[in-house]
């Protein structure tokens, strides 16, 4: 992220949804895990998009407050460090 700017955080967010493919890591991690069973698979794709999901919604929000002007910089939780 650069210069504290909402638009630089909502860049990384989207390439994080980009290249996350649910079912190919719910594979891998469940390989690594040693359960495969097909229930437990389709529960971590289930997750996984979840979590892809609210990754997207998030720069969607980020993207509208970057609209109005605002800086990372404005949020409240930053400016009590």
């Amino acid at each position: 992220m650069t210069g504290g700017r909402i638009s630089s955080l909502v860049d990384e967010i989207i390439s994080f949804v980009d290249a996350l493919d649910p079912e190919r890591y719910a594979c891998e991690w469940m390989e690594s895990k040693g359960d495969v069973s097909p229930a437990r698979y389709l529960k971590t794709v289930d997750d996984m998009d979840e979590m892809r999901t609210h990754a997207w919604l998030l720069a969607v929000e980020l993207s509208t407050a970057a609209e109005k002007g605002k800086s990372l910089l404005d949020l409240p939780w930053y400016s009590l460090n």
